[in-house]
């Protein structure tokens, strides 16, 4: 067991942001990583709870390229 963070694995990235939406089918988490990429996974509705599956790269940036954007409540 681990009593606080690890340390980062290596080709793994921090998320840093990340948005979850749904349809009448599956749930998509999409999310920044620290190394500039972003990504997204998806379960199944009807595997809810369960694990995401494999994150698929979408963008791919350089950290030059990074920012984080600020959502405001009922926007």
């Amino acid at each position: 067991m681990v009593d606080g963070p690890t340390a980062p694995q290596r080709g793994v990235s921090a998320t840093i942001d990340y948005t979850l939406i749904c349809n009448s089918q599956n749930y998509y988490l999409f999310r920044a990583g620290d190394n500039g990429n972003t990504y997204r996974s998806d379960l199944a509705i009807g595997s809810f709870p369960g694990t995401f599956n494999d994150r698929m790269t979408l963008v791919t940036h350089t950290t030059a390229n990074l920012f984080a954007a600020v959502q405001g409540a009922g926007r």
